[in-house]
């Protein structure tokens, strides 16, 4: 990996984070549930679901309605992220 990738990724999980943290936490919040970053290698983005989030049956569904809406909002149709538990 690149210096100039290194700093493209950690460019990128800021900006993840900020969006989480300004968007998608205060929502899953109110259900005792959050949301981290958990990587940024070369550009994909990789989220872990947490607290009543990683065993909640509707996990998916918020995942596909509303995570990837707010990140796709930010970041474009390109986007490429996954959540790792959103099964």
């Amino acid at each position: 990996m690149t210096e100039e990738q290194l700093l493209s990724d950690e460019s990128l999980r800021t900006s993840v984070d900020r969006l989480l943290g300004e968007e998608v936490r205060p929502a899953l919040g109110a259900h005792a549930g959050s949301i981290t970053v958990t990587s940024v290698v070369d550009g994909k983005i990789t989220l872990k679901m947490l607290a009543s989030c990683s065993a909640c049956y509707f996990r998916r569904g918020c995942a596909e309605n509303f995570v990837a809406p707010a990140m796709r909002s930010r970041f474009g149709e390109q986007v490429n992220f996954a959540i790792s538990n959103a099964r």
